[in-house]
């Protein structure tokens, strides 16, 4: 009896030990606190605080003011970022966004992110992870990086925490510069539209011509201004400070062991990835019933003899008159249920006026359990991936409103695959554009059916999203050089026309124009030798003739 106590007992010092080993130091770097993205990040460090690490995350969003969030985890908090931001760009309105060209668009998207730098350099919360680095000499097991914007300013602090293996990760589409810190790029001009264009994948001649040179812009502009910028903000900083370090990422691409990214084929033009790219698409979805749903909502949506509709629009982002009619519309559909997931904002006394009296608005920490009901058909939802998913996920057919250039992307690929169809926010004021989609959206079999597939695919995932990307990390953590095999440095040296054969190209078709005029001048050199000769010639014959008949005019001559 004694000997299986003993046993017991062993066993379980040693589970305990093994749990001791597995939890981990690990410093998050999230500089750039966007919405959606917070939803994705957010789910996954949350799920590594349950599985005992110890997180310091460096980040620009206000979960610092929410203990519930991270209660175990060290918060630093890059204040001034989200305030620099809005300052920055509130005379800008989503409708002269949605108005400018691509090629202004490119220009904003890279001048947010070196706004995004300069405001987390000034923020107080920078200066307490430097005290971090350099007088608390922190040491850590592993960063966890946010790609979605690339190699930007907070991915710096890493050359202060020794060789720490880094983990990127991505919540957004794909584009290049998370491709680039994945040592890759394989985004091709000819196949993938540009990630701020509303191209589809089946370009003709001409768009092909305008998407290359979108990409060669896009490269130009990141090598020749934003990453001297970045770096220069960097080296000003450090410098004031008496800190050096390297202000270019070179010596960081090889710590990259793997990236972590939001993607999904049916999503994105990308249909494979790059080795050390691993797809965990909707990791922020929580499975849910509509047993979870409050027994209000849950009533006013089965006392409804036809289908319920949810909506998710923000009157700040979508604006009052365009809500009113939107509302307008839904006024078409009185035996539908329709949940406004927005508390507070149905507020104004305008909106109460016009608001449908079979609409009901909710809190949106609902809007899973709203989902999850099978009388739900339709989401209203912005254009943003993880809003997506989570309908997708649940079968509901999304009804996207693009209030962002970047968001177009997106619901490109939406409408590509037959998996939810669009409104740009401009349209909203085309009250039978929206009942015509809103319809669609409810009875469309073909979009249901394609939904529905998704759905399978999603639920029926061989290993889920959150449990692959978990096991990602703890592999890196225990193995922190897992992946080194799978840098090359000649990746990280190709430029814009080396990756695309570009210069193999040129060479070639520079042989091909000398080839041909080259012929050009033989062929005109051997038509004037023919034209001099026929000259030539024509005058032999008349000399001859010239001479004959002097000859006779002799004999003539002779015979008199």
């Amino acid at each position: 009896m004694s000997c299986k106590v003993v046993t017991a007992l062993a066993i379980s010092f040693l589970i305990i030990g093994a749990e001791t080993c597995q939890a981990k130091k690990i410093l998050c770097l999230m500089g750039i606190g966007a919405g959606t993205t917070d939803k994705w990040n957010k789910a996954l460090l949350q799920e590594l605080e349950n599985r005992q690490h110890q997180l310091t995350i460096v980040t620009a969003t206000s979960w610092t003011t929410d203990e519930d969030v991270f209660p175990n985890a060290r918060l630093v908090h890059l204040e001034k970022t989200q305030v620099a931001l809005k300052e920055r760009y509130e005379s800008i309105t989503i409708g002269d966004l949605l108005k400018q060209s691509t090629w202004k668009n490119i220009i904003q998207w890279y001048d947010r992110q070196m706004a995004t730098c300069r405001a987390n350099l000034e923020s107080i919360g920078f200066s307490e992870a430097l005290h971090l680095a350099l007088k608390e000499k922190g040491k850590y097991d592993l960063i966890i990086y946010d790609i979605a914007y690339g190699a930007g300013c907070l991915l710096h602090l890493a050359y202060l925490f020794g060789n720490t293996p880094i983990i990127g990760i991505t919540s957004g589409p794909l584009n290049s510069q998370s491709l680039f810190t994945a040592h890759e790029s394989l985004l091709n001009p000819a196949l993938d539209p540009h990630i701020l264009s509303d191209f589809n994948e089946d370009m003709n001649y001409w768009k092909r011509w305008h998407n290359t040179a979108l990409y060669a812009f896009d490269y130009l502009y990141q090598k020749w201004v934003l990453k001297p910028v970045i770096e220069g903000l960097w080296a000003k900083n450090m410098h004031a400070k008496n800190i050096f370090t390297p202000n270019d990422f070179k010596e960081l691409m090889p710590r990259f062991q793997v990236v972590l990214a939001n993607h999904h084929p049916s999503l994105h033009s990308l249909q494979s990835l790059p080795a050390n790219v691993v797809a965990v698409p909707g990791l922020h979805i929580q499975e849910t019933s509509k047993t979870s749903l409050s027994s209000e909502i849950l009533k006013f949506i089965e006392s409804g003899k036809a289908e319920a509709i949810l909506v998710e629009l923000k009157e700040d982002i979508v604006g009052l008159e365009n809500i009113i009619k939107f509302f307008e519309a839904l006024k078409s559909f009185p035996q539908t249920r329709i949940i406004w997931a927005n508390q507070g904002q149905a507020n104004s006394k305008k909106l109460q006026k016009n608001q449908p009296q079979n609409l009901m608005v909710t809190a949106s920490d609902q809007t899973p359990q709203i989902l999850a009901h099978p009388k739900v058909k339709c989401s209203v939802i912005s254009s943003d991936l993880v809003d997506i998913q989570e309908s997708l996920y649940h079968g509901v057919v999304p009804l996207t409103i693009t209030t962002k250039p970047e968001q177009r992307y997106i619901a490109q690929r939406l409408l590509e695959r037959n998996l939810g169809l669009n409104i740009e926010l401009t349209s909203l004021e085309e009250v039978d554009v929206i009942r015509q989609n809103l319809k669609n959206c409810l009875k469309e079999k073909s979009l249901s059916k394609n939904v529905h597939q998704f759905e399978r695919s999603m639920k029926e995932q061989q290993n889920p999203s959150m449990a692959t990307a978990t096991w990602w990390v703890e592999h890196i953590l225990q193995n922190p050089k897992a992946n080194d095999h799978l840098w090359t440095s000649r990746k990280d040296s190709s430029n814009f026309l080396v990756i695309r054969s570009l210069d193999i190209i040129v060479v070639i078709q520079i042989f091909l124009v000398l080839c041909v005029i080259n012929s050009v001048m033989v062929m005109r050199q051997t038509i004037a030798n023919f034209k001099e000769m026929g000259k030539k010639s024509k005058k032999k014959i008349q000399g001859g003739k010239i001479e004959s008949l002097k000859k006779l005019k002799k004999s003539k001559s002779k015979t008199s």
